[in-house]
């Protein structure tokens, strides 16, 4: 066996286990806005136990307003930003 055929018979061993591995693509249902975010498109949010606790124009501003709002809430807020209701987006972790 020649030099070249023994390193491709190796390459195509690694070629098929790291495909071999890969999972399928699945397609991803997508996960509705809550009903209380729908004033607030195209601004950042914060919301904490379901209510909007601040809300701003750019995400330096929200952290602004965040800074001055009551301290425990501000610890317990999940701030995202809501994208207008026609951008269909998917975000993949992992």
């Amino acid at each position: 066996m020649r030099v070249w055929q023994h390193w491709s018979h190796w390459l195509l061993g690694c070629l098929q286990r790291y495909r071999g591995s890969m999972t399928p693509a699945t397609k991803i249902a997508p996960v509705p806005r809550p009903q209380n975010l729908d004033g607030y498109e195209g601004m950042w949010v914060a919301v904490a136990n379901g209510e909007v606790i601040a809300v701003g124009q750019t995400s330096d501003e929200l952290a602004l307003r965040l800074q001055a709002a009551d301290v425990r809430k501000s610890r317990e807020a999940v701030v995202e930003y809501v994208r207008p209701g026609s951008d269909a987006y998917i975000v993949g972790v992992g």
